[in-house]
């Protein structure tokens, strides 16, 4: 899961812009925003490795936005013994 209002923060902080990006990417807008859909599930990890270069996202914010812990609604179900 990725945290898209966080990325698309980090998007505006470069001054950069969801169209920009995807040129940037050789892909369409309408692509990229259909793969930030429903949490990012639709990236790739190519997508994200480009999208990490393109905006310069480091360290504690790569793992903040592409590597989301798991919530309490996300968390497997407990086996029953």
């Amino acid at each position: 899961m990725v945290d898209v209002k966080k990325l698309k923060g980090k998007i505006c902080e470069a001054g950069l812009t969801i169209p920009g990006i995807a040129r940037r990417m050789n892909i369409s807008p309408s692509t990229l925003y259909r793969k930030l859909k429903h949490n990012g599930e639709g990236l790739l990890v190519k997508d994200v490795d480009k999208i990490i270069d393109i905006v310069d996202i480091q360290g504690d914010d790569v793992n903040a936005i592409f590597l989301l812990s798991w919530s309490h609604k996300a968390r497997p179900r407990e086996v029953q013994t």
